[in-house]
């Protein structure tokens, strides 16, 4: 399993709660945008730390190991086949 489909489960199972998921057309457009404004505000390593430590409503995510954050982040910035790097 890459790092890319680590995160894309990861994201699947937890993150979408509240970022949303799900098949179909309308929800991918819904996803890709929400992952060029991550790509757009924040730089990997900011995601990285905003998964250890939370901010407002959304809780910290601390108790992931540090290749599950790094395949969130290789998720979102849609490293296909990604090393799980920062």
């Amino acid at each position: 399993m890459t790092p890319d489909e680590l995160g894309r489960m990861i994201y699947g199972t937890v993150c979408s709660a509240c970022h949303g998921f799900e098949e179909g057309e309308q929800s991918r457009r819904a996803l890709v945008h929400f992952a060029e404004t991550v790509k757009e505000r924040l730089t990997r390593p900011q995601v990285l730390e905003l998964l250890e430590t939370g901010r407002n409503q959304m809780p910290s995510f601390a108790p992931f190991s540090t290749m599950e954050k790094r395949a969130v982040v290789a998720f979102l910035f849609d490293e296909t086949g990604a090393t799980g790097s920062p």
